[in-house]
């Protein structure tokens, strides 16, 4: 099985496909790697795909206190380094877009764009700050709670089996709670002084129905990124990758098709 020792951390990947450009996967904080299930057979038509546990996730192992913001783009660097990948695109959801972005300012010559899905990507405007202490997402880090709220209200029912399912795929993480809450301080974000001179393509992508962070607010956080563009997924909470995954899959291969294309 394919593992990369990182500082204070031993990072599972695998790299997919048998052609074509390399495609970076970063899951977000209630899943892993498996999340991405539903984008792999588009993206394995015209590209490979890179997919990794984050440290503390999966089958990606560290001690809780080591799931530190500034390992994020060492890490993706790491395993791009041990599959072998000079230069990729970076499709990323909730957390990962966290290392999407540090990955990015870090090492813009080997980034040829960002997708973030349900994520400012560490921007903790107030709007995010405000939303994150006082409405739903509160409860980010409490896996009793975080599925009330992560989908479109109408999703359990709408999807049964694949919100089971979704819940399932959390339950292979250690207890990241402690981590998460962490997202909250100021001074894990995304400072200006870190994005002058930012000019990796970035595309923001938005449920219009997420609870936990609402549209509007996400909107904003975006245009705090040079040239990052926003678009929004009718009907999705705040995963939309899970949700609502052909429309997810259209707008991120779209978005990949001008700024790092398929294999002819």
């Amino acid at each position: 099985m394919p593992y990369v020792e990182t500082e204070k951390a031993q990072l599972y990947y695998e790299l997919q496909g048998d052609a074509g450009p390399v495609v970076t996967l970063a899951h977000g904080g209630g899943g892993n790697m498996l999340e991405w299930f539903q984008q792999m057979p588009a993206l394995l038509a015209g590209y490979r795909a890179l997919l990794f546990d984050q440290r503390g996730w999966g089958r990606s192992t560290c001690a809780v206190d080591d799931m530190q913001f500034r390992y994020f783009p060492s890490d993706a660097l790491a395993v791009m380094d041990a599959a072998g990948v000079e230069r990729t695109a970076i499709v990323s959801h909730a957390i990962g877009g966290w290392t999407a972005l540090a990955t990015a300012i870090a090492a813009p010559e080997r980034v040829a764009g960002i997708v973030m899905s349900a994520s400012g990507g560490g921007i903790l405007s107030d709007g995010i700050l405000r939303v994150f202490r006082e409405g739903p997402g509160r409860v980010v880090g409490e896996r009793a709670k975080i599925h009330q709220v992560i989908t479109a209200p109408d999703f359990p029912a709408r999807e049964p089996a694949l919100f089971f399912l979704m819940q399932q795929i959390a339950t292979l993480n250690q207890d990241v709670g402690a981590f998460m809450k962490r997202s909250l301080d100021p001074s894990n974000g995304v400072t200006q002084e870190r994005l002058k001179g930012y000019r990796v393509p970035t595309l923001v992508i938005g449920g219009t129905e997420s609870r936990i962070i609402p549209p509007d607010v996400l909107r904003d956080a975006s245009t705090q990124i040079p040239g990052a563009e926003f678009q929004e997924i009718a009907g999705a909470g705040h995963a939309p990758p899970f949700e609502k995954p052909a429309a997810f899959n259209a707008m991120t291969l779209a978005f990949l098709a001008r700024h790092f294309p398929p294999r002819g």
